[in-house]
């Protein structure tokens, strides 16, 4: 498998990919390319495209973005704006993994991680949660909707970092002179 950062000479292989999606859910040629256009020009570069043997596997599509959550702390996100896997769970995760490799680069790791997605990826986010945990992941919060000119319900997904379950501590006690016995 190779795996390499997303950048606009993969315009065809993204396009290819696109093919494999239901009509109404394909990017059109110019977004994709106004997208990768952008993901070039605006760092950290947290975007991959995974190929074997016979062509491209998948891709992701990952930038900082606000959080979809209206509050007025205005929250950074790692949004995943595009992953095409094909359906293929071993692509989907090698793709996350990628991700979790280039936030860990950039010191983002502890940014949410917030995407819009169909069924499929929502199922397998939520069917996986120890494959999700093994990268560090946890879903936490999920909303779905019907949405009518694609006639499929979409999913909104946000994944959190695990915190650390290990507690290092070191007991120390401070008495006050008051409070010690004179020896």
């Amino acid at each position: 498998m190779i795996e390499t950062r997303l950048q606009l000479d993969h315009l065809d292989r993204l396009e290819r990919l696109q093919g494999q999606l239901p009509e109404a859910f394909r990017t059109p040629i110019n977004r994709l390319q106004e997208s990768l256009l952008l993901l070039e020009r605006t760092p950290p570069h947290l975007s991959w495209l995974l190929e074997d043997e016979s062509g491209p596997a998948g891709y992701l599509m990952a930038y900082l973005a606000p959080s979809a959550i209206e509050s007025e702390a205005k929250e950074t996100v790692i949004c995943i704006g595009d992953l095409v896997s094909a359906g293929k769970p071993n692509i989907f995760y090698r793709l996350l993994c990628l991700l979790k490799q280039s936030l860990e680069q950039h010191s983002l790791q502890h940014l949410a991680i917030e995407a819009n997605c169909r069924a499929a990826m929502a199922s397998m986010v939520t069917e996986h949660s120890k494959a999700l945990a093994r990268l560090g992941y946890e879903m936490v919060a999920e909303h779905s909707s019907w949405n009518e000119s694609l006639e499929e319900t979409l999913w909104w997904i946000r994944l959190h970092p695990l915190k650390d379950q290990t507690i290092a501590t070191r007991d120390q006690v401070s008495w006050s002179a008051e409070l010690q016995e004179p020896s």
